[in-house]
């Protein structure tokens, strides 16, 4: 779960770790629109003391994975990605 592919080549600008800020939105994979993220976490259950510690890796602004979770649709590998970026989180002590 710490280890994604993401399609390279929809990525807009640089990809930077972060924690959630107000006004995030997500597109879980397999969903259509978009969704706050506040609201995501609510639904998936995530506690309200674990939310604003969980890292983001974002392309500026929009959210391209939840580490540890989801990725959004709109990174996701399809038949016609021709290059993967593998992003993995290596945790330390």
């Amino acid at each position: 779960p710490l280890t994604v592919f993401i399609d390279e080549e929809k990525i807009k600008n640089q990809l930077v770790a972060r924690n959630r800020k107000e006004g995030d939105r997500f597109t879980p994979i397999g969903m259509m629109g978009s969704k706050k993220l506040k609201n995501f976490l609510i639904d998936r259950k995530v506690p309200k003391e674990r939310r604003d510690d969980l890292l983001l890796i974002c392309d500026g602004d929009e959210v391209v994975w939840i580490a540890g979770d989801v990725i959004s649709e709109k990174y996701k590998l399809e038949k016609e990605s021709r290059t993967a970026l593998k992003i993995k989180i290596i945790q330390g002590d």
